[in-house]
Formats: structure tokens, C-alpha cells, sequence
């Protein structure tokens, strides 16, 4: 009897890839005290590609798979728990899927970006990616590294609402004194204005 597949927890895409639809499995096997499990997500019918995890240092902006540094690891192993970053992203080679386009042609290979959840002892599947050649890099880098750095993400975060109260406060000291009807054209405009910027 095969275990149910656990949900994703959050999926993510910086680039128009063949996304895989269905989760990854997850090797839960019993570790000893003070071990824990590494993802393993290739099935028995890619059993015999080459597939790897890589335990992630840092994310550079490399056009290139190289753009991941961090320690090769073998999937499904068992890993020191004291060992682990904090946080601790992996990124998984899970191997090839699907029929080859073409006779000598290459088949998707997929990645996949994992985070571990400390409080739920657990490997959670941020985002993944398929594709023949390096089109893979492109939607996952942004997730890694911001997996890597989240207080970078949420002083960024910060920052962006720092600029919609200003301007918002601006907009509101310029229409004080404004007639309803005048304020509704002015913000009418001002909506215009602001959606040509969105789409730029």
C-alpha cells in the first residue's frame, strides 16, 4: 500500500517551465537519534539516472547550474541534525522523466528546492522544475535564495511598505480640502496613472 503524498507547501515559478503537477515523494524511514532523513523523489523508473542533493551555502546570480554552491549529499541518506544550517535549503537533481523530443535528443530533468521545517521535523517542497536544458536555473534561483535569506526577503518587505504609507500619506495631504467629486477625479487619474506603471 502506497503512503498518501504530502501536500506542497508552497510552489513557486519565476519563468514559464513544465512544472511538475505531482509532489515528490518523501523518505521517512526511522534514523537513529540524531539523524534525519534526506529527500529522495526519483521513482524506481529513474532509478538509474544520475541524481544528487546539494546542501545550499549560497545562491550567486550564475547563468549556470553552478549557481548553487553548497555540499553534494547522495538522496535518501541520513544527515547529523546538528549539522544542518539554519536554515537549511537543499536543492535535489531527481533525474530525467518523460520520453526523449527526439532520437539523441534530451530529456526534462527535474529539480526541486526543499527547506527544513525545524519545528515540523520535516522537508518541505518549496518549488520545482523540469526542463531539457538550463531553463531550470532561471525559476529557481530567486526561490533558493530567498529560502537562504529570509530576512533579507522581510526587510524588504519592510522597505516596500515604508514607500506605499509615504505615498500614500502625500496623496492624502494633496487632496485635503478637495471637494468629494473633485477627490473621486483625482483619484480616478491617479489609478490610471498607477496601472500603466504596473504594466510597463
Amino acid at each position: 500500500m502506497r503512503r498518501p503524498l504530502p501536500a506542497f507547501v508552497q510552489r513557486e515559478s519565476e519563468t514559464e517551465l513544465a512544472l511538475d503537477k505531482k509532489p515528490p515523494a518523501v523518505a521517512r524511514a526511522i534514523c537513529v537519534p540524531g539523524q534525519i532523513r534526506l529527500p529522495r523523489s526519483a521513482t524506481e523508473r529513474r532509478s538509474s539516472d544520475f541524481t544528487f542533493l546539494k546542501l545550499l551555502d549560497r545562491v550567486t546570480e550564475h547563468p549556470g547550474g553552478s549557481a548553487f554552491e553548497g555540499r553534494i549529499l547522495r538522496p535518501g541518506d541520513t544527515f547529523p541534525e546538528n549539522e544542518l544550517p539554519d536554515p537549511a535549503v537543499l536543492l535535489e537533481c531527481a533525474g530525467t522523466e518523460g520520453r526523449r523530443r527526439e532520437k539523441g535528443g534530451t530529456a526534462e530533468c527535474r529539480y526541486i528546492v526543499w527547506r527544513w521545517d525545524k519545528r515540523m521535523r520535516e522537508w518541505f517542497d518549496l518549488a520545482q522544475a523540469s526542463s531539457e536544458h538550463g531553463e531550470w536555473v532561471l525559476a529557481l534561483q530567486g526561490v533558493a535564495r530567498r529560502a537562504l535569506h529570509p530576512e533579507e526577503e522581510a526587510v524588504k518587505t519592510f522597505d516596500c511598505q515604508e514607500s506605499v504609507d509615504r505615498i500614500l500619506s502625500f496623496a492624502q495631504s494633496e487632496m485635503h480640502g478637495m471637494s468629494p467629486r473633485l477627490r473621486i477625479q483625482v483619484l480616478e487619474r491617479l489609478y490610471g496613472r498607477i496601472a500603466g506603471l504596473v504594466a510597463a
